[in-house]
């Protein structure tokens, strides 16, 4: 590992920018109330019925932290874990075999375990029509078959166990098979005659009779072995004594007999949550166990050729000029390797590290923060190869640049003065900056007359030129190539520059194969020792060449992190 985890105590919540990244910190539990908190749920029932009858139970976390509750219901529980992946939910409500491949995935805190119908466990069931004709497990050779999900536990793994222990593969079984994304559309599935069978779990038809359905011409032709219910699991920085008052709510919660009258007749026996345990990661081991009958294909390494290779990336600047820029090195990348490249956007740079930890990357070019920040929170290892270099650097400096003015000559000198920034997530023009200015006891509201973010550096750079700025940052690089008349340039003077900052990492998973991995470095390394093709390739996205990973100012930016956190 590259990067060690970061060491600190409040929760960095790792929204969809990073403006949300660093405007939301999760402070200690006499402070919570300061900012809401996001739960997600999967949704088994409509958005409406899932609403009712999580409704008592926001309300219920709400009182009892002293904050907001807002619920997000997901459609799908991929959905539901992608979301918390990414940082835009603090807490979710999991099913089992979705929480045993997210925390594979990802460090999280399992606070607490649900308790239904007076156990902690359920059961799986597979279903027919009573006149199908299917008798025995062997009987559906050739038939139409739908699953949930394949994050369900019981709308997928544990009924392919049934199918394996009665000697039956479940792959090559049937003529067809399909998944719904709900139980209760696979149980409208059978009745529909579109399948011949399913696997849901073991309430879910008194559920879809509840709601309208006539099951009386259904049957259950197996159950599974005892599944564990849903898990409730908060982000793994969560301030521990936080988390601590989020568990002792939950294991206080239980359903008024208000809360039931509530609920509407239809519903009431829909959820019968009768509370939470403190959770036990020990006891999802059985879904593991289960898991090891049907390993994931994605935890294995990629055969060579299977498909093209994502490069996900957060452009600077518009799609089409960015795809064009990277056009040359796509296209020099597919002939030295024989393999397909995609660049692939990202909104932030964050969701990069996201979407690589998820799978739909092969390899990410991320920001030195990116990459501290997905290496703290994965479980699985990244294996950055490569990172970018700049006049032969792999680190580069940050500059806070002012008019060239003998009555600017410190940070101090900028009081009550307009500042521009370039953009929220910029680690040069505005997180670096933010340090400094954190250090040196420079509060933004109170120190500038004004702050705002110009968009980019060329703009930033623009501004203080044209006096609508008295300084900006941006990078040295930026400085030197931007502002390129000796006359103008005369007028501008640096006023401070950062400790070294790293540059970007190409960074692919651990699990990717290793003659992938090989072909792309080889050929990317290669560029280094040919100059003309170097600046072929390389000069429209403004690389000077790569260089083997270096740690060189990780530590300064870390100590930054903790700053500006």
């Amino acid at each position: 590992m590259l990067f060690k985890p970061l060491n600190r105590n409040k929760v960095i919540i790792m929204l969809l920018t990073f403006t949300t990244l660093f405007s939301f910190i999760l402070l200690p539990a006499e402070s919570a109330q300061a900012r809401e908190l996001r739960l997600g749920a999967y949704k088994y029932l409509s958005d409406s019925d899932m609403k009712k009858l999580l409704q008592p139970f926001t309300a219920f976390l709400s009182k009892s932290l002293n904050a907001p509750v807002k619920l997000y219901i997901t459609s799908t529980y991929s959905e539901l874990s992608q979301r918390f992946i990414s940082g835009e939910l603090d807490m979710a409500i999991i099913p089992p075999y979705a929480y045993v491949k997210l925390a594979d995935k990802i460090k999280l805190k399992l606070l607490a375990s649900m308790k239904l119908e007076g156990n902690y466990y359920y059961n799986g069931i597979i279903a027919v029509k009573k006149d199908s004709g299917i008798n025995s497990l062997a009987d559906f050779k050739g038939k139409k078959f739908a699953y949930v999900s394949p994050d369900s536990a019981s709308g997928y793994l544990y009924p392919r166990i049934l199918f394996k222990k009665s000697n039956l593969n479940p792959d090559t079984l049937f003529s067809d098979t399909q998944f719904t994304a709900s139980h209760f559309d696979s149980v409208k599935a059978l009745i529909s005659g579109a399948v011949d069978g399913i696997a849901v779990f073991k309430d879910s038809i008194n559920f879809a009779k509840m709601q309208g359905q006539d099951i009386s011409g259904l049957k259950i032709l197996g159950q599974t072995e005892n599944i564990p219910h849903e898990a409730f699991v908060t982000q793994h920085n969560m301030n521990d004594a936080f988390a601590k008052k989020i568990q002792d709510a939950l294991t206080r919660f239980k359903y008024t007999e208000q809360d039931l009258k509530a609920i509407t007749l239809s519903n009431k026996n829909v959820f019968k949550m009768e509370g939470w345990v403190a959770g036990t990661d020990s006891l999802y081991d059985p879904v593991r166990e289960a898991q090891k009958i049907f390993p994931q294909n994605t935890a294995d390494a990629q055969p060579l050729n299977d498909s093209t290779i994502t490069i996900g990336f957060y452009p600077r600047a518009d799609v089409d000029s960015t795809i064009k820029s990277f056009q040359p090195l796509l296209d020099y990348l597919k002939k030295e390797t024989g393999l397909d490249y995609k660049l692939v956007f990202s909104p932030n740079y964050l969701d990069v590290g996201n979407q690589l930890l998820e799978g739909n990357y092969k390899l990410s070019i991320l920001t030195p923060v990116a990459l501290v920040m997905t290496e703290n929170k994965s479980n699985m290892q990244l294996n950055p190869i490569l990172q970018r270099t700049i006049a032969g650097k792999t680190t580069y400096s940050g500059l806070i640049i002012c008019k060239n003015d003998p009555a600017l000559n410190t940070l101090a000198d900028l009081k009550d003065k307009v500042f521009a920034f370039t953009e929220p997530d910029s680690i040069s023009g505005r997180l670096y900056p933010l340090g400094i200015f954190k250090k040196n006891n420079i509060h933004l509201k109170t120190f500038f007359k004004k702050t705002y973010y110009s968009g980019c550096p060329k703009s930033a750079l623009n501004d203080v030129i044209s006096g609508r700025a008295d300084a900006c940052a941006c990078t040295q690089h930026e400085f030197e190539t931007l502002v390129t008349d000796p006359a103008v340039k005369k007028t501008l003077k640096i006023l401070h520059s950062t400790p070294p900052i790293p540059s970007e990492y190409w960074t692919v998973l651990k699990s990717l194969d290793a003659k992938i991995t090989s072909k792309i470095k080889n050929a990317l390394t290669k560029l280094n020792d040919n100059k003309e093709l170097k600046d072929k390739v390389l000069g429209s996205i403004f690389y000077d060449g790569f260089s083997q990973p270096s740690d060189e100012g990780v530590e300064q930016l870390r100590e930054m992190l903790k700053k500006i956190m």
